[in-house]
């Protein structure tokens, strides 16, 4: 048996579950997604794949979306960072975009989180199941 469930946040729906984490001195500040899929009543911990959409782009300048954390059976965390972080060498932003990245900046790209969740049930077959015995 296997439950799939798919579900999406923005921070203009679900503003609750989008927050800056870390101060802006931090030079690994970024966002923090919380993600809650409690409605899908999973009964163990299902495997969660997730992508970024956007109607005004840069997000393949995202470090962090493939790296899901605090995973249950009721929800995940991403933690999201611009791939290229400030430096005293380069500008803030190389991206062009301000550093550190930040939920105003996700707002302004129209940004939304999509998630799959897949919950295998394990498999067992009784011998008589299985003719070649």
């Amino acid at each position: 048996m296997l439950q799939i469930a798919q579900g999406k946040t923005s921070p203009q729906t679900n503003q609750n579950d989008w927050n800056n984490y870390l101060n802006d001195n931090d030079p690994i500040a970024g966002i923090r997604i919380d993600v809650d899929t409690s409605e899908c009543k999973f009964t163990t911990t299902p495997h969660y794949l997730v992508s970024m959409e956007g109607d005004k782009g840069w997000q393949w300048h995202l470090n962090g979306l493939n790296c899901i954390y605090n995973v249950s059976p009721t929800g995940f965390s991403v933690y999201l960072r611009w791939t290229d972080e400030p430096t005293s060498s380069i500008p803030p932003g190389s991206t062009n975009e301000p550093n550190p990245l930040r939920v105003s900046t996700a707002i302004d790209k129209g940004w939304t989180l999509r998630w799959t969740a897949i919950q295998t049930c394990p498999c067992t077959r009784k011998k008589e199941d299985n003719p070649r015995g």
